[in-house]
């Protein structure tokens, strides 16, 4: 959600890259899901 007010320097390209280094399959594809839908929330 931070990321959909500009608080953080961060673009879903780059959430992607860094937790992709951890996290793979559903577990991705949750943590992405989360992360849009936050954004939208504060939009």
């Amino acid at each position: 959600a931070a990321a959909g007010i500009n608080a953080l320097p961060l673009d879903r390209d780059d959430f992607e890259a860094a937790i992709s280094q951890t996290l793979t399959g559903d577990k991705l594809a949750l943590n992405l899901k989360a992360y849009d839908l936050g954004v939208r929330m504060v939009q």
